[in-house]
């Protein structure tokens, strides 16, 4: 037995305080990376939020406080800032709304993992508290969510007006064109989002267009403004 247990313990490799310190240190670099790029953002939440001027490296000049717009086009070379900027991109593939709040989240979550891992909880028990708590929230989601009636039902209005940061015309056009949209058939479908059905024109006024819109110069200024009846191939 004694045999044994010496064999045993010659296996066992003692982790010096330097390699720990070194750990650490990449946990908070990571931290820190992840911080830098939702601190971008978390200045455009909520309805006091602030718009954002991002400049190009040939000066395009893009104003927005969209926090996927703005996550889409800042250039990141960190593997962890990528890692949350692919989070915000799947909060708006799968949602289409929330980048913002899904990356200030990510962020929060990540940097209270690295305090606990200081006091000296694993990391394999952070990781587990995580996902136990990912399990209570879907839950608590459950739990609270409410069916809609229908495009009319005031909980859908109050949605648009918050995301339209208290636009009221900007709300009343986006549930006017959701109740153009077939329900059943696209309205409700999971690949269906009503922002690809959005052309952005500077200087036009905000209208919805039951119909085909082709942003097309005309060759000739001297070809008609308008054809009635046209038909398009």
């Amino acid at each position: 037995m004694a045999g044994a247990e010496s064999s045993t313990a010659s296996h066992v490799r003692q982790v010096s305080a330097s390699e720990v310190d070194e750990h650490l240190a990449a946990l908070v670099g990571n931290a820190a990376a992840v911080a830098a790029v939702a601190s971008t953002v978390q200045g455009t939440l909520g309805p006091k939020g602030l718009n954002c001027m991002l400049v190009d490296r040939y000066g395009d000049v893009t104003i927005t406080n969209d926090g996927a717009t703005i996550l889409d086009k800042i250039d990141v070379s960190h593997p962890a800032s990528r890692l949350l900027i692919q989070v915000a991109r799947a909060q708006d593939r799968e949602v289409g709304d929330g980048t913002t709040t899904a990356t200030v989240l990510a962020s929060a979550l990540i940097s209270a993992g690295v305090d606990r891992i200081r006091q000296g909880v694993p990391v394999t028990k952070v990781v587990e508290g995580l996902q136990a708590a990912m399990d209570v929230a879907r839950e608590a989601i459950a739990e609270s969510r409410v069916e809609l009636s229908g495009i009319d039902d005031p909980l859908l209005q109050r949605a648009a007006l918050i995301a339209g940061r208290e636009d009221t015309e900007l709300a009343g056009l986006t549930l006017q064109a959701a109740a153009a949209v077939p329900r059943d058939m696209l309205l409700l479908s999971d690949a269906f989002r009503l922002s690809d059905h959005t052309l952005a024109k500077e200087g036009a006024e905000s209208q919805v267009i039951t119909g085909l819109v082709i942003d097309k110069e005309p060759l000739n200024r001297q070809m008609p403004r308008e054809v009635s009846p046209a038909r398009i191939l």
